[in-house]
């Protein structure tokens, strides 16, 4: 079973966004490390991205 996770961005933080980058990297780098996200993509408008997990553990791994 994948996971479907959901990310919006809030338009008050947008000018913070780029500041948390290495922050949110990292985190990404550790699931691909556990090959546990399948995908991640941003949505096109920017407002927000969607990751596929392997499943509800890994999910809850993050």
């Amino acid at each position: 079973m994948n996971v479907f996770a959901f990310y919006e961005t809030v338009s008050q933080n947008q000018g913070k966004r780029h500041g948390d980058h290495s922050r949110h990297k990292a985190y990404l780098d550790a699931f691909l490390a556990r090959k546990e996200i399948l995908v991640i993509d941003p949505f096109a408008d920017r407002a927000g991205s969607m990751g596929v997990l392997k499943g509800r553990a890994s999910a809850k791994a993050g």
